[in-house]
């Protein structure tokens, strides 16, 4: 009688120790994100971030990671993602290289201008060795992991309230926006405008007060953002590729299981030529629909004028001498037969 009792009993525990120990296994095999972005979920990346991230971590992580996505800043914006990311409150999210600046240099070069011609141009580098160079640089300077690069309409333009501007002596005295990085304040002052490091969470609200006349970025966000409502101009100067990253703590990124390090990285690659093959047709799209309405005017630099913007650029290779690599410039300059600019630039003792 006693042996009926006893081997069930003994048999539930067996189970229930088993089911225990898989339920902990189960656990450790899965993993739960939190992204925070400044990109809205109906323009621009924020497009692919809302329709294709999920789908694609579930693909490249056989259902293993999921990821609750915040957009608009509702959790983070910028800076304060990659602050939020070291303290593990969030553990992804994106941030533009030029404000990465403010937690190290290593990747600021990415922003100097006229680095690349356009931001198809950089495809071929970050498809093939461009990636790992700059991961190298962020793993060892600055305790980040890129895992995907989301380029942001093109190139930056100069968008003010003040005046038409067609070469950099027009700028003085325009009090213009520019983020943590001293590539582009130096490139901003150097035009001649006066450069002002200003949170983008409250530029909208500065260019109203009069804080500030404008800013630095593509013209796409004159649209996306409704800057069409306060800016009246914009001179397309090809500045510099408005470039942002997605982006992980490094320590976090490091204490993944080896599986889910891996979707990471495969769902960056998946998601960044998603973004680059979209982009370009959104950015067409809000110049039509800004140019129809009428409300801004738009200069676009004759061949003389592109080359006054472009000597006033050196200067910004100049001051950041000693924060890049020259040869690893000089690799993606030469990929695109820059030699002209090139020259300038050896010239000046950037290179």
């Amino acid at each position: 009688m006693s042996m009926f009792i006893r081997v069930p009993a003994l048999v539930g525990i067996v189970l229930f120790a088993s089911s225990a120990i898989a339920g902990a296994a189960l656990a450790q095999d899965q993993e739960k994100f939190v992204f925070g972005t400044s990109h809205p979920p109906h323009v621009g990346p924020g497009i692919v971030f809302d329709k294709q991230m999920k789908p694609l971590f579930d693909q490249h992580s056989g259902g293993r990671i999921s990821v609750d996505l915040h957009f608009s800043r509702a959790i983070c914006s910028e800076q304060v993602c990659v602050e939020m990311m070291r303290l593990g409150q969030v553990d992804m999210g994106t941030i533009s290289a030029a404000n990465l600046g403010a937690f190290g240099r290593a990747v600021d070069f990415l922003t100097l201008p006229y680095l690349f011609e356009n931001q198809m141009a950089a495809l071929p580098a970050i498809e093939g060795w461009l990636n790992d160079e700059i991961n190298k640089l962020t793993h060892s300077q600055m305790g980040v992991h890129i895992w995907g690069w989301v380029p942001v309409c093109g190139q930056r333009q100069l968008l003010q309230d003040v005046r038409l501007v067609k070469v950099p002596g027009d700028l003085k005295g325009i009090k213009l926006r520019v983020t943590k990085s001293p590539t582009e304040f130096t490139l901003i002052s150097d035009w001649g405008a006066v450069a002002v490091p200003y949170d983008w969470a409250a530029v909208y609200q500065g260019i109203q007060s009069g804080v500030v006349n404008g800013l630095f970025l593509p013209d796409c966000h004159l649209w996306s953002e409704k800057f069409h409502e306060i800016i009246d101009f914009s001179t397309r100067v090809n500045g510099s590729w408005n470039l942002n990253l997605l982006v992980m703590d490094l320590e976090r990124y490091g204490e993944l299981p080896n599986w889910a390090g891996e979707a990471v990285d495969r769902t960056g690659v998946a998601i960044t030529k998603e973004i680059f093959a979209n982009d370009d047709a959104w950015l067409a799209e809000s110049r039509k629909i800004l140019e129809s309405k009428g409300v801004v005017t738009f200069h676009v630099p004759n061949e003389e004028e592109v080359k006054l913007w472009r000597k006033g650029a050196v200067g910004a290779w100049v001051q950041s001498k000693g924060q890049y690599d020259p040869a690893l410039v000089t690799r993606i300059l030469n990929a695109q037969g820059k030699m002209d600019f090139m020259k300038e630039l050896e010239a000046a003792g950037a290179l």
